[in-house]
C-alpha cells in the first residue's frame, strides 16, 4: 500500500511541477506590447516560442471575444451606423488600441533564401531582379503571431482567420535587395462583430532613407462559438465582363513549400491531420499563395502593371482552397487611367468563389473591395 502512496504522489508532484515550470515558461517568453517597442531583425529569429505563446493563450481566452485592457475605452456602435449599413455582419462595439499593440522591426535586409523559395511556390516569371509584389508580407508573419499572442492582446490568436489584405508598392522595391531596410506593424482597430471579433493591422516597409515603399493592411476574424458558417457558398457573381482566364494549381507540398518561404506555419496548411485539428477535413492553401498567384499571372499579362507604381492590390479571402486542386482564375481588361482590373479565383465545378480582389496603379480609390 505504501509503495501505490508514493508512486502516486511522485505522480501527482511531477504533473504539478510540469504546469508549473510550463506556466513559468510561458511567463518569460511572452511579450508585453503595453509600449511600442522597437527591436532588431537579428533579435527576432525563431518563431516557435510565440506559437507556444499562441497556444498557451488558449488556456484562458475563449475564440471570438474581445478582452478589454484597463484603460480601454469601448465605443459602442448603433445599429445604424454606416458601418452596419455596408457590411454583412452588425459591428456591436469597436476600440482602437493607439500604441499598445505595435513593433518595430529595424536593421531588416533581405532573405535572399526566403525569396527565391517565395518566386518558386508561386512559379515567378519577372526578372531574377524583381521583388514579387506580395513577397514583403512574408516579413509579418512574424510580429503578427508576437503581437497576437502576446500579453496585451485583447483576442485569442488561435483560431483566426485572415479575411482581407490591402497591398501598396509605391516604388520599385530592388532596394531592399541590397540595402537595409525597417518594418513597423501596429493594431489599429478592434470590432466585435455578430460573429466574433474582427482586427486590423497595419504593415509599413521603410528603405534605408526611411522612405516608405510598402504598406499594407490585413483584417481578420477570430469567429465565437455561435457563429453558423454557410457550408454551401453560392456561385460568384458574374458582374464583370472576363477578358482573360487561367489556371491555378496547388500540389498537397505547396502549403509546405510557401509556408517555408513566408514564415508561417499554421496547421490547415500543412498536412491531413494537423488540417483536421484546425477543423478542416483537407489542408487548404494559404490565402495569400492564392492572390500572389493571380497577382503575378495577371501582372506577366498585362503590361501597364509592370514597373507602374503606385500599385494598389486588394484581396478579400471568400473560401479556402484544398491543396492538392485546381482554380480558375479571371480578370476583365484593364481600363481607365489607373488600369483597373477586377480579378476572381474560383471553384472549376461549382463556380464557389474563393476570392475576389483587383489591381490598378496611380491614386488610392476611396472605397476598397469588400467595404
Amino acid at each position: 500500500m505504501g509503495f501505490w502512496l508514493t508512486l502516486l504522489y511522485g505522480i501527482v508532484e511531477f504533473i504539478l511541477s510540469s504546469i508549473f515550470f510550463i506556466w513559468w515558461l510561458y511567463k518569460m517568453l511572452v511579450v508585453d506590447f503595453d509600449h511600442p517597442r522597437i527591436v532588431r531583425m537579428r533579435d527576432t529569429k525563431g518563431v516557435a516560442k510565440h506559437y507556444f505563446c499562441a497556444v498557451m493563450q488558449a488556456f484562458y481566452m475563449k475564440r471570438g471575444v474581445l478582452y478589454p485592457h484597463p484603460g480601454d475605452v469601448i465605443e459602442k456602435v448603433d445599429e445604424n451606423a454606416e458601418i452596419n449599413k455596408t457590411h454583412k455582419y452588425k459591428t456591436l462595439e469597436r476600440f482602437e488600441p493607439h500604441q499598445s499593440e505595435k513593433l518595430i522591426v529595424v536593421d531588416c535586409y533581405m532573405l535572399h533564401r526566403q525569396l527565391r523559395l517565395f518566386r518558386e511556390s508561386i512559379n515567378f516569371k519577372g526578372h531574377h531582379t524583381e521583388v514579387p509584389s506580395c513577397f514583403m508580407f512574408g516579413y509579418f508573419n512574424k510580429p503578427i503571431v508576437a503581437i497576437g499572442a502576446s500579453y496585451f492582446a485583447r483576442t485569442r490568436c488561435l483560431g483566426g482567420f485572415h479575411t482581407k489584405q490591402e497591398i501598396t508598392v509605391h516604388q520599385d522595391l530592388r532596394s531592399l535587395l541590397t540595402g537595409r531596410f525597417s518594418i513597423d506593424i501596429r493594431g489599429t482597430e478592434y470590432r466585435k462583430t455578430t460573429r466574433g471579433v474582427e482586427g486590423v493591422l497595419r504593415e509599413l516597409v521603410y528603405d534605408e532613407h526611411n522612405i516608405l515603399v510598402w504598406e499594407g493592411r490585413s483584417s481578420g476574424v477570430a469567429l465565437n462559438d455561435t457563429y453558423k458558417p454557410n457550408k454551401t457558398a453560392p456561385p460568384a457573381k458574374d458582374d464583370f465582363q472576363v477578358y482573360r482566364e487561367e489556371v491555378i494549381v496547388s500540389y498537397m507540398d505547396t502549403g509546405y513549400k510557401y509556408g517555408k518561404a513566408v514564415i508561417d506555419w499554421q496547421p490547415q496548411h500543412l498536412s491531413w491531420w494537423m488540417a483536421r485539428l484546425a477543423g478542416f477535413k483537407k489542408p487548404i492553401a494559404h490565402g495569400m499563395w492564392v492572390g500572389s498567384v493571380a497577382v503575378e499571372l495577371v501582372t506577366r499579362n498585362e503590361s501597364c502593371f509592370q514597373q507602374a507604381y503606385p500599385l494598389h492590390i486588394e484581396f478579400v479571402f471568400r473560401s479556402p482552397m484544398e491543396l492538392g486542386t485546381k482554380a480558375l482564375m479571371r480578370y476583365d481588361e484593364p481600363k481607365g487611367s489607373n488600369s483597373m482590373t477586377n480579378i476572381r479565383v474560383v471553384e472549376p465545378n461549382t463556380l464557389r468563389p474563393i476570392l475576389d480582389g483587383r489591381m490598378y496603379v496611380g491614386p488610392k480609390e476611396r472605397k476598397s473591395i469588400g467595404s
